[in-house]
């Protein structure tokens, strides 16, 4: 009698890689709780801005947060439009990658035009690139978004060196 063969065949899956995309939305006026409007018409009712891209509507009730979880990256402004979930007054929040980090100078003049800062502000190293370039309200404060997981110690602006920190 022919030995019977056992032949194990392994098929190998190619993994996706999983990036989730979000929208947070927090609440303008902190009385308010976003933890009551309904998930689902929150759901429905934003799918207008992002046809069939929401994948999941979470609510955080300990931090107020609403997170709208969608499949690409290009519904992720479309929905930054939302400012307002069933009578509550909200503002939207893109967090950053996890490849980013945020450093703060501080001392920047007033009188230099937001739309100014990008081109006055340089990395001072090739390995720290910058992403974004923006004043904190009206103060002489500006936040840098840097590409990497470290923070460089200095960026040029215009010819000064000022010193990137931690934002407290």
């Amino acid at each position: 009698m022919p030995e019977a063969k056992a032949t194990s065949q392994v098929r190998g899956k190619r993994e996706v890689a999983s990036t989730n995309y979000a929208v947070l939305f927090v609440s303008i006026t902190p009385s308010d709780n976003l933890r009551h409007p309904n998930r689902q018409t929150i759901s429905s009712k934003h799918e207008f801005l992002a046809p069939n891209e929401i994948k999941d509507v979470r609510v955080n009730p300990r931090k107020n947060v609403l997170a709208i979880d969608v499949i690409r990256q290009a519904s992720l402004l479309a929905l930054t439009r939302a400012t307002d979930f069933d009578g509550i007054k909200v503002r939207a929040h893109i967090p950053l990658n996890k490849d980013m980090v945020v450093g703060v100078i501080y001392n920047v003049d007033i009188s230099i035009h937001c739309g100014d800062l990008p081109m006055l502000i340089k990395a001072v190293s090739d390995h720290s690139n910058i992403v974004q370039v923006s004043r904190l309200s009206n103060s002489r404060c500006v936040k840098i978004v840097f590409k990497g997981d470290t923070l460089p110690s200095h960026v040029k602006s215009h010819t000064l060196r000022n010193p990137a920190e931690q934002p407290p």
